[in-house]
This record gives C-alpha cells, structure tokens and sequence, in this order.
C-alpha cells in the first residue's frame, strides 16, 4: 500500500521540532518515529492530535505519551481543562478535524 503525498510542505507540522514524541524517541525507536513523521508530520498534519492540542491549548497540555492518533484521550485533555478553568479567555478549544471518510460513514452530506 502506498500512501499519496497531499500536500508536501504545505502540510509540514511546525511542531515537527519540538514535538517531544518525535525528538525524545528518535534514537530508540527511529523506524517507528520515521514513520510517525512520513504520515503525521508531513503529510497529514492536520490529523495529528498532538498537534491539535498543541495548536488548541498549547505545548504544555501535550503528554509525552500521546500518540498521533489517540484523539479520544485528546478530547479528554480538553475535556478537562475546560471544566478544570485552566484556559485563559484568549484560548478557545477547535473542533476536532474531520476527515471526509467519517462524513461518508455518518451519512452527513
């Protein structure tokens, strides 16, 4: 299976380099971080739920564990920041992206 390239720099994270995932990990496990990187820092950036919170509610709401796509532990963390108060007034929780594949399966149109 070959995955597409959607959108080249473009779609670049800019969280890439400061993404604890990826430089904490990257001598340990490379495979494992280059493939993170192929899909989620590259390509589908935008499906990334650490860069969803990073971008959301800021790099100190990001645990060193997440995984790109633990969206239900992402929703969670701004779960319980919002009933926690811990946001300023500037900050405001994005909706989770979609991707159309979902919207097809929901029978939205």
């Amino acid at each position: 299976m070959t995955v597409e390239k959607q959108g080249g720099d473009n779609c670049k994270c800019p969280h890439i380099e400061s993404c604890s995932l990826i430089q904490q990990n990257k001598a340990r496990m490379p495979n494992l971080v280059q493939r993170i990187q192929d899909y989620y820092c590259v390509w589908e950036s935008l499906q990334c739920a650490r860069r969803w919170i990073y971008d959301t509610l800021g790099h100190s709401f990001v645990p060193p564990l997440l995984l790109p796509n633990q969206w239900e532990w992402a929703r969670q963390i701004a779960t319980e920041t919002e009933d926690d108060g811990k946001l300023s007034e500037n900050h405001c929780v994005k909706p989770f992206p979609t991707k159309e594949s979902d919207k097809e399966n929901s029978g939205e149109d």
